[in-house]
C-alpha cells in the first residue's frame, strides 16, 4: 500500500508538477555564479587605487578583463598574459639610476628630483636591455662657474649610496656593468638579493640605507682624521 502511494505521488509530480520547476535548475545555478562573482564585481572598486598606486598593473586587469567580455575566457587570457609581458619589457626599457631621498628624516625613502646626499635606486631588473642605464644622472649647474667636469670630481670624491632593493634579476651583461660601475665609483650597495649580491663584495653591502649612510659617515670621519 505505502508502495502505491509512493508511486501515485511520484507520478503526479512528475507528469503535473515538474513542468511548474522546469526553469529552477537555471535560476539555481546563476545564482551561485553570481555569488560567485560578486568578490570580482566588487574589484571594480579598486580601480581608482590601482591607477594610482600601479597603471601598469591597471592596464594589466582593464586587458584581461576587456578580453573575456569580448573573446571568451581564453581570448581574455591571453590579451592578459600579452598585457603582462608588455608591461615587464617597459619595466625593463624604463629602468635607470634614479635618486631619493628621505621623508622627513625618517627611515622612508622616496623619488626625489636632486640628489643632495649621493643617494640612488635603481629601478628594475638589470639585463641587456637597463645595463647602460646604469649611470648617474645628470645633475643641474647651479652656477655659471661649475661645470661638468668639476661634478664629475665632486661624485668621485663622495661614496654612493645605490639600493638595489627593485633588482629582480641580473643577467651577465647586466653583472658586468655592475661591476665596471662599482670599479668606477665608490660605491655602498643596499638590500641586494642574493642573486644580485654574489657581484658586490661583502664589505660594500649593507642591509638598509640607514647601515650604509652611518658607514658612510663613520669612513669619512675616519679618512678626514687621517689627513688632520
Amino acid at each position: 500500500m505505502a508502495s502505491i502511494v509512493s508511486a501515485t505521488f511520484m507520478l503526479i509530480i512528475i507528469v503535473w508538477i515538474g513542468p511548474i520547476f522546469k526553469t529552477l535548475p537555471r535560476a539555481v545555478l546563476s545564482c551561485i555564479v553570481i555569488v560567485n562573482l560578486r568578490s570580482m564585481f566588487l574589484q571594480f572598486q579598486t580601480l581608482p587605487d590601482l591607477w594610482r598606486k600601479s597603471r601598469g598593473d591597471f592596464f594589466i586587469w582593464i586587458s584581461a578583463f576587456l578580453g573575456v567580455m569580448v573573446f571568451g575566457v581564453v581570448g581574455g587570457l591571453l590579451c592578459g598574459i600579452m598585457a603582462l609581458i608588455g608591461n615587464l619589457i617597459r619595466l625593463n626599457l624604463t629602468a635607470k639610476l634614479v635618486p631619493i631621498g628621505a621623508f622627513e628624516k625618517s627611515e622612508y625613502y622616496y623619488r626625489v628630483g636632486l640628489s643632495t646626499d649621493n643617494i640612488y635606486e635603481f629601478t628594475g631588473a638589470l639585463n641587456f636591455v637597463s645595463a647602460e642605464a646604469l649611470s648617474l644622472p645628470q645633475q643641474p649647474i647651479r652656477n655659471k662657474n661649475d661645470n661638468v667636469n668639476e661634478q664629475s670630481k665632486d661624485l668621485m670624491d663622495n661614496i654612493l649610496i645605490i639600493s638595489l632593493a627593485r633588482v629582480t634579476s641580473v643577467d651577465i651583461v647586466g653583472a658586468n656593468a655592475l661591476i665596471a660601475f662599482a670599479k668606477k665609483h665608490q660605491i655602498y650597495f643596499v638590500d641586494a638579493s642574493p642573486e644580485v649580491k654574489q657581484f658586490i663584495p661583502n664589505e660594500r653591502h649593507f642591509a638598509t640605507i640607514i647601515d650604509a649612510i652611518t658607514a658612510r659617515d663613520e669612513y669619512q670621519e675616519s679618512h678626514s682624521t687621517d689627513k688632520n
